[in-house]
């Protein structure tokens, strides 16, 4: 292929309709004003950084408040209405915002990069295509550290867009809010739905552990004898075990004072509890545990398995990303070495 056969790099991006043009986010913005609030110390600004923005909604939601005298060191860049918020901070999050009129004037932190349009580009036109999955990703890749994943202003500002003529942006703009209100309206629906199954769920695990659910037989076994019957044999099995440990360590016991040792498991408290069918009782969670070591634990947290640590092969470990309303999943697996699953072995759970 010659080099007149070459493809234009507007060609790569692909075919436009006619009227419109690609160009880059850089030539249908302007710089933004760079202030420092400390200057005034005695004036009170709005703050907009990273986390006064909803990333569901794409949503200014949770701005701070602060006089001069307390600025944050990332406060710089003074915003106008209908500015967008493009967080150059883990990218794929997607905090970007529109700044609307109750935030202008307001000031927003280094980690945004503040898209400011040039005459004949409407705001809200290009705030929805930097939602888009393809800007994201073309931008994401561009991330740089692993703690701190971020990308530079300029990287953000050299993404290419297809810019359609201003009439038609504004109908793009018009089309996009209808069919997106729409498509809100049905996920509150959805929502909505689902609070009330979650709701219908709670009050029939509750009608079923209060014995509401079913009839009561009264030829069942009430659970006081069983209750005790289960204590009982606990502890049996506990001195069986120190009887065995001294045994075994050649010092037997002379009479039965060792056995003060133990520790039963204490009853609850039931003043203020529902009341119980006959035959029920209520029991707390280590009345019914296992007497082996660490029947009940939790763990293990912070610096003692770190994310970094996870690989494709070895020991599964299961965390909270396993745990769903709905019941269990492994749809999601981290595994973890020899080494690691030795240190941590006291907290291997098993199956029943």
């Amino acid at each position: 292929m010659t080099d007149q056969e070459l493809p234009t790099e507007a060609e790569e991006r692909g075919a436009l309709p006619p009227g419109w043009k690609w160009t880059t986010i850089d030539e249908v913005t302007q710089p933004v004003e760079k202030i420092d609030p400390r200057n005034e110390p005695k004036n009170k600004f709005i703050y907009l950084d990273i986390s006064a923005i909803d990333n569901t909604t794409n949503i200014i939601t949770e701005p701070q408040s602060f006089y001069g005298s307390k600025a944050p060191s990332r406060a710089r860049q003074l915003v106008s209405t209908d500015d967008i918020l493009f967080s150059t901070v883990r990218v794929y999050l997607k905090n970007i915002a529109l700044v609307s009129a109750s935030y202008n004037n307001a000031v927003a932190s280094t980690g945004f990069s503040i898209l400011r349009m040039e005459e004949g580009v409407n705001p809200r036109y290009l705030f929805y295509y930097c939602l888009t999955r393809e800007l994201l990703h073309n931008i994401g890749e561009l991330q740089k550290g692993i703690s701190y994943p971020a990308v530079r202003d300029s990287d953000v500002r050299d993404q290419a867009v297809p810019l359609p003529p201003k009439s038609e942006q504004d109908r793009i703009v018009a089309e996009l809010d209808t069919q997106l209100s729409r498509l809100e309206a049905g996920i509150a629906g959805l929502k909505s739905a689902q609070a009330n199954v979650e709701r219908e769920r709670a009050a029939v695990l509750n009608a079923a552990c209060l014995g509401q659910l079913v009839p009561q037989d009264s030829a069942d076994e009430p659970a006081a004898p069983l209750l005790r019957r289960i204590l009982a044999e606990r502890r049996t099995r506990w001195e069986a075990e120190q009887l065995a440990q001294m045994e075994a360590a050649g010092r037997p016991p002379k009479d039965d004072q060792w056995k003060q040792r133990y520790v039963e498991p204490a009853p609850p408290e039931t003043e203020g509890l529902p009341e119980l069918p006959d035959g029920w009782i209520w029991v707390t969670v280590d009345q019914l545990a296992s007497s082996q070591p660490r029947s009940i634990q939790s763990g293990p947290f912070g610096s003692m398995l770190l994310h970094s640590e996870f690989q494709k092969s070895g020991f599964l470990v299961i965390g909270i990303d396993n745990v769903l309303d709905t019941g269990f999943s492994l749809g999601v697996q981290h595994r973890i070495s020899q080494e690691n699953f030795d240190r941590l072995r006291k907290y291997s759970v098993r199956a029943r």
